[in-house]
């Protein structure tokens, strides 16, 4: 219960991030890339964690 709850709260704090990057820096669209690619990265990586760690029975 507490790793879902760590997960989620990650992730929900890099979406509002990125949604705060793409207002701020709008003019730049290249800039966002590596950060959409950071969160794909994260989440791809989590999942792996919760597949290792934490596979259902």
């Amino acid at each position: 219960m507490k790793a879902s709850l760590m997960f989620a709260l990650g992730m929900n704090n890099n979406g509002t991030g990125l949604v705060l990057a793409g207002l701020t820096l709008a003019n730049h669209p290249e800039v966002m890339l590596p950060i959409i690619l950071y969160n794909l990265v994260q989440h791809l990586i989590a999942a792996l964690v919760d597949r290792i760690f934490f596979k259902s029975r």
